[in-house]
């Protein structure tokens, strides 16, 4: 391990923490030459380190220059250990041509080392051309001579990309030694043409004997235009049958619409199970239809038929298996996505097992994980397969592990097909980095990856790179749910108001503003108030919500300060609300001396509801009666003169003569107000 290399007694602590520091941050070493290459052959022994640091040891090595890192290195490539030659190799592909010891010593570990090593050391032999190649052939001869394994030497092949290493790869096919050195070849001879003769060895020989001394390139390109032109005709002709074919069917559906619609209602439905189990697939497509249009109709079919539309689940015809899943689901069939799950896993054709997935979303079920997360890494089913595994997701019918089990899969789905599912499954599952580089979705062109990364990032508590984006409409929706769950502050809350919802998101946007305001502490209650009040969007309804909660968690007893603050918004927002039973219900009870102007809330919402002698016992002074009755006979005078009336019967006697001037001025105007009302003719 690296740490004993730091030990108190080792020689080389202090020079290894100097070069180890070099190693990492790629700054110039304060030791000398010779003690850097000790340490970097420490390193690149070390079974214990990463392959990546040994490689970057070796790199080191090469730049110190000179004869003696090279031969140092050369010997540790003969050594024949795996991870040795793996991290040298690795650091040589990267580097310049190798120098004539260390191709020398490359060409000889071919003889001993991986394939994968082989595939490595050849990209970095390959840079000397065919000279080298030659040499390797040798070596091969050797080695068959020898009859030792030859893998490595066929995959270091591959690497030259030349005639000459396509001939001997056609040459190593006439004559393997076993069936992986054949995998090999044929492995080599695709990497090198990108032409696609399968793992047929006389298809392989047979075209490279047509091109002759064909340059290479050319030699790729006369079979990929042959090919093309022979599916060219193939398809011309596919594509005739399947003309003439469809004409057929056609009219033979024709004829038989034109029976079935003869045969009484009894019978039809019987008729249908006999013909969907006929061998010719025009006929079962046309009973398949029929079935189709019965459910159109509201007509549910009888159970037999059912039966007989879930063995199309299993038909020869494709277009029939994905017509038997949509029946089923049309009809809601029990245990009909277990079913699906079941063919999606035996079926061949990717198009078909993509319109079963399709199903899944419509109809999930726990069964469909494990097909469902083979399937994405088709290229055909993928996106099908992303949708489903979503739609699993969310409504929770994945094991516990799915997350790990599919990871690397989402991974390569979204790097190379970004989409919405892939979006928000690659956030669902992924590790804090997958995270970090998932923030760049929330910055994508597409409306809808954004919205699913969105609320996928709010699902895994990442608020921050959501809240950050608010301004955005698709991700707006989640911001208003991440408010929703975040802690409140009042920070919190004014970003909630500084939003612009949608007509679709606004009864949402409400609910989590008040929702949100009813979480703060009730000491902030007012101070809440005075954000929500500045905001004309928010009703006054919702703002007597949050303080009537507040008021409901106090215990019985007198009110406290505070209490009594709360009392005095809410009741002020009640005048507003013309709601004077509420004002009178509220303030039942309490003694609201020493609060003047909830006394006066009460006092005037008791004269508006009619009762005087509630209103008297909260306020007996004559001159408030009146103030009331002059702020009242101009808007609203049939009240005013009730009051009026009340307040002389109650009072007589003792209203000043101020008091008593003042009275009789408003009852005159009341009685003009009156006459004019009724007018001279009544």
């Amino acid at each position: 391990m690296l740490f004993r290399l730091f030990q108190r007694d080792s020689p080389l602590s202090v020079l290894a923490l100097s070069s180890l520091m070099s190693l990492m941050l790629g700054s110039a070493s304060v030791c000398s030459a010779d003690d850097d290459l000790a340490f970097y052959t420490s390193i690149l022994s070390n079974s214990d380190i990463q392959i990546e640091v040994r490689s970057n040891a070796v790199s080191r090595m090469l730049r110190l220059g000179g004869e003696l890192p090279e031969r140092t290195i050369s010997e540790m490539l003969r050594s024949g250990d795996d991870q040795v030659i793996q991290a040298i190799a690795q650091a040589l592909v990267g580097a310049g041509p190798p120098s004539p010891l260390l191709t020398d010593s490359l060409i000889t570990v071919l003889a001993v080392t991986t394939p994968d090593n082989g595939a490595l050391i050849g990209t970095t032999l390959s840079r000397h051309g065919d000279p080298v190649l030659e040499s390797v052939l040798e070596l091969h001869e050797k080695q068959r001579a020898a009859d030792g394994s030859r893998i490595a030497l066929i995959r270091s092949v591959a690497a030259f990309q030349s005639r000459l290493a396509v001939d001997s790869l056609v040459t190593f096919l006439k004559e393997p030694s076993s069936s992986e050195e054949l995998a090999a070849a044929l492995r080599g001879l695709r990497e090198i043409t990108r032409l696609e003769l399968g793992n047929d060895v006389s298809s392989w020989v047979g075209w490279w004997n047509a091109v002759g001394d064909m340059p290479l390139e050319q030699a790729i390109g006369a079979v990929s235009r042959d090919r093309e032109q022979r599916l060219l005709e193939q398809e011309q002709q596919i594509a005739l049958l399947n003309q003439k074919n469809q004409s057929i069917g056609e009219r033979l559906q024709q004829v038989l619409a034109d029976w079935f619609i003869t045969l009484p209602e009894d019978q039809k439905e019987p008729a249908l199970r006999q013909l969907l189990a006929e061998e010719l697939v025009y006929v079962r497509m046309f009973a398949g239809l029929q079935v189709q249009r019965m459910l159109r109709n509201g007509v549910t079919p009888e159970s037999d038929t059912i039966d007989q539309i879930m063995r199309l689940l299993d038909d020869d015809e494709s277009a029939l298996r994905i017509l038997a899943a949509q029946l089923g689901s049309a009809m809601r069939v029990d245990g009909l996505a277990d079913r699906l799950a079941a063919s999606i896993t035996a079926e061949d054709d990717p198009q078909v097992a993509s319109m079963l997935i399709e199903q899944i979303v419509l109809d999930p079920s726990p069964a469909a994980f494990t097909p469902v997360l083979f399937r994405l890494n088709d290229p055909v089913t993928a996106q099908s397969s992303a949708r489903a595994l979503a739609r699993l997701v969310d409504v929770g019918m994945v094991p516990d592990d799915w997350a790990v089990r599919s990871l690397e899969s989402i991974r390569g789905l979204h790097s190379s097909h970004p989409m919405p599912s892939s979006a928000a499954l690659l956030v669902l599952a992924g590790e804090p980095e997958d995270l970090d580089r998932a923030v760049n979705d929330l910055e994508h062109e597409s409306l809808a990856v954004r919205r699913a990364s969105a609320n996928a990032f709010v699902v895994r508590g990442r608020f921050d790179e959501v809240l950050a984006r608010s301004d955005d409409p698709a991700i707006r929706p989640a911001a208003i749910r991440a408010l929703d769950l975040v802690e409140p502050t009042t920070q919190s809350l004014d970003h909630l108001l500084s939003l612009t919802p949608s007509d679709a998101e606004v009864n949402q946007w409400k609910k989590v503003v008040e929702n949100h305001a009813a979480r703060f502490p009730i000491d902030q209650r007012i101070d809440v108030d005075d954000l929500l009040s500045k905001d004309d969007r928010v009703p006054r309804q919702l703002r007597l919500q949050v303080l009537a909660a507040a008021l409901s968690s106090f215990g019985e007893g007198a009110p406290s300060e505070l209490q009594w603050a709360i009392l005095d918004r809410q009741t002020e927002l009640l005048v507003e609300e013309v709601r004077w039973q509420e004002i009178s219900d509220t303030l039942f009870g309490l003694d609201c001396s020493g609060h003047d102007s909830l006394r006066l809330r009460l006092f005037i919402a008791r004269i508006r509801l009619g009762d005087f002698e509630g209103a008297a016992q909260v306020e007996s002074n004559p001159q408030l009666w009146i103030n009331l009755l002059d702020g009242t006979f101009k808007v609203a005078p049939a009240e005013a003169a009730v009051i009026a009336i009340e307040i002389e019967q109650r009072f007589g006697e003792q209203l000043n003569e101020a008091q008593r001037e003042q009275l009789e001025f408003i009852s005159q105007s009341l009685a003009v107000a009156s006459v004019l009302e009724v007018g001279p003719d009544s």
